[in-house]
């Protein structure tokens, strides 16, 4: 029997200081609050430290492993979770803000505060708090790759890049700045040079779905038509789901002639986007469908 009692709101007031909020919710906004709130409540460091009992360096661990966990739980729920202050997001972003009052050299707590303020949308405060963890720990790739992307966000690919060629000048096996990199040059017109970056993040990390996705555009953009449709299915091999290669590759398709593979191509991603609530690209891909069944009917008949 279906549950007739469906929450709709969530008021939460956290442990340790950090305040409470409360926001309308959707069903996976209300499993990751859950989730969040119980690493919150179990954690060493919501308890306060009595005289000569327990120990900061125990209570700071506790927190710090928080981090890793919060990025997880954000990361899984989506992109729409840590839409607004009155969020998810915006406890993740109390979270931080509660560590940096207790220790105000941590770098790793402003490097994550910026991305929670960069999914919030606030991406100059995201960068200075880049630019603070970085002025902390002048060796962190993370920060400069994480201050690249959010300069790129904003259109400053130069200013992308050499952040990108930062991070690998510290930490020359990151992958996911070459990847990066190759984004912004690719946005620039370098399709040589951006398809030289995905070559190297897929020597790197061979499974890399969205290197090859992206190593398909830039290759089609050059005219290499089969070598995008090879990237696209390695791509998709690597992840059935994932929609924009379904639809890259119906576009190639398409340019090649192939009206019936890239409808095919078309009306697999449109239901992919469907399923992940891409309601936006669904629309576009059952679009590209119509215009090519239209073409081919029209075409058999005339």
């Amino acid at each position: 029997m279906k549950n007739p009692f469906v929450l709709k709101k969530v008021s939460i007031n956290l442990p340790f200081g950090i305040g409470g909020t409360e926001w309308e919710t959707d069903p996976t906004e209300r499993r990751a609050a859950w989730f969040l709130y119980v690493e919150l409540v179990t954690r060493i460091s919501v308890e306060p430290l009595k005289s000569n009992k327990g120990l900061l360096r125990e209570a700071l661990n506790s927190l710090y492993s928080l981090f890793d966990t919060t990025r997880d739980i954000l990361k899984e729920a989506g992109p729409d979770v840590g839409a607004s202050l009155k969020s998810v997001g915006g406890i993740a972003i109390a979270d931080y803000n509660q560590a940096l009052s207790i220790k105000p050299d941590f770098a790793t707590a402003y490097n994550n505060r910026g991305n929670a303020k960069s999914n919030l949308g606030d991406k100059q405060g995201a960068i200075a708090d880049y630019n603070q963890a970085i002025s902390l720990q002048p060796d962190y790739a993370n920060a400069y790759n994480n201050r690249g992307i959010v300069k790129s966000n904003l259109g400053d690919k130069q200013g992308a890049i050499a952040d990108y060629n930062q991070a690998l000048s510290i930490k020359p096996d990151y992958a996911t700045a070459y990847y990066n990199r190759g984004l912004a040059k690719s946005d620039l017109g370098d399709k040589q040079g951006a398809i030289a970056d995905y070559n190297q993040a897929l020597s790197l990390q061979p499974d890399f779905a969205t290197a090859y996705n992206n190593r398909g555009n830039a290759k089609s953009n050059l005219g290499d038509k089969q070598g995008a449709i090879a990237d696209y299915n390695q791509a998709i091999s690597l992840q059935p789901d994932y929609a924009n290669a379904y639809n890259n590759r119906g576009i190639v398709k398409s340019n090649l002639g192939d009206k019936q593979g890239a409808i095919a191509d078309y009306q697999t991603a449109a239901q992919l986007y469907s399923q992940q609530g891409k309601m936006d690209d669904y629309k576009d891909a059952l679009n590209r469908v119509k215009r090519l069944e239209k073409g081919f009917w029209g075409s058999l008949f005339s």
